[in-house]
């Protein structure tokens, strides 16, 4: 198992979870699959993570059931989404994609908790891009380094790919909308 630089949370290990990505496009589908119902059901109580990236995401294919499970860690960002972006994390993410996602949103007159959604989910949707795209290499570069220093998280992103993103047909905003969230 490789943990990035974060937590080893002996309880989740000894249950099988491990952190980082799966190397192997069919388990890595299912994990975004199980990523984004997570995502989908926390946004149902209108809560809010802040901080979603492969480092606070642990995960097992379950061998009963042949899914994958996904549990979230690293609550210290977590916000109500009514509540809009907390001003202590607006001030950290100002140079982030998911703030431009954000800031975009609420200046194209999106409601804020809809914005904030659209910003909490957004890592989901870069997964979801890299699985579905040229970009897959990459996602088993990440999934497979040793170096402690590449994530996901410090990968750049320019405006068409957040374009891309917030654009009506999202899959992942189609998915809150469909569950009237």
């Amino acid at each position: 198992m490789t943990s990035r630089s974060c937590l080893v949370f002996e309880n989740l290990v000894a249950l099988g979870y491990q952190s980082g990505l799966p190397g192997d496009k069919l388990t890595a589908a299912m994990f975004v699959r199980a990523f984004e119902r997570v995502v989908v059901e926390l946004h149902g109580f209108r809560i809010g993570h802040g901080d979603l990236y492969a480092t606070n995401l642990w995960w097992r294919l379950d061998p009963s059931t042949h899914q994958v499970l996904v549990t979230i860690v690293d609550w210290d960002s977590g916000f109500f989404l009514c509540d809009g972006v907390p001003e202590n994390w607006a001030a950290r993410w100002s140079h982030t994609p998911k703030w431009r996602l954000y800031a975009r949103m609420v200046g194209d007159g999106h409601p804020a908790e809809d914005a904030c959604r659209a910003a909490d989910t957004y890592f989901v949707s870069v997964l979801k891009l890299y699985l579905q795209t040229q970009r897959w290499d990459k996602w088993l570069l990440l999934a497979t380094s040793k170096d402690p220093n590449l994530d996901l998280k410090k990968l750049v992103w320019d405006d068409n790919c957040i374009n891309r993103l917030s654009s009506p047909g999202d899959e992942c905003c189609d998915m809150h909308a469909a569950l009237g969230h």
